[in-house]
């Protein structure tokens, strides 16, 4: 079953502004073995992708970021992903927090590069701010 966002409500992209991707290497001894992947959209919100669904993650502390500055409509299309995420069931092989920036990437216009199941968060967005030099 897919994750609710009856608690979170993502609006819409006010006007055209910066869209951050932002990673943070694996802390095993915080339990995170494989590191993390998520964006922030100018005046919507810092979103990832989890086993409990979509949650802010305003609050992350992360280790790398890309940025690029996008219009509103481009910007609201990748929206639109983070919205479509919220009813998807995660899974850490299939459709993960990599897979969620990774069509948010696409939607807003950028290159975005393919993760398959042994890329990290954090090489994905290396690959990510490569391709879009």
């Amino acid at each position: 079953m897919g994750a609710s966002t009856d608690k979170l409500s993502i609006p819409n992209a006010p006007s055209s502004g910066m869209i951050v991707f932002y990673s943070r290497y694996p802390e095993p001894s915080a339990g995170s073995w494989f590191g993390h992947v998520w964006v922030q959209i100018a005046g919507v919100g810092t979103y990832g992708f989890y086993p409990e669904g979509i949650k802010d993650d305003s609050a992350t502390p992360s280790t790398l970021k890309y940025q690029s500055f996008r219009d509103r409509v481009q910007l609201n299309r990748g929206v639109d992903v983070l919205r479509s995420y919220a009813a998807r069931d995660y899974n850490l092989v299939l459709q993960n927090c990599i897979d969620c920036c990774r069509e948010t990437a696409s939607a807003v216009g950028l290159k975005a590069p393919p993760a398959n199941w042994n890329t990290s968060p954090a090489e994905w967005l290396g690959n990510l701010t490569t391709a879009n030099l």
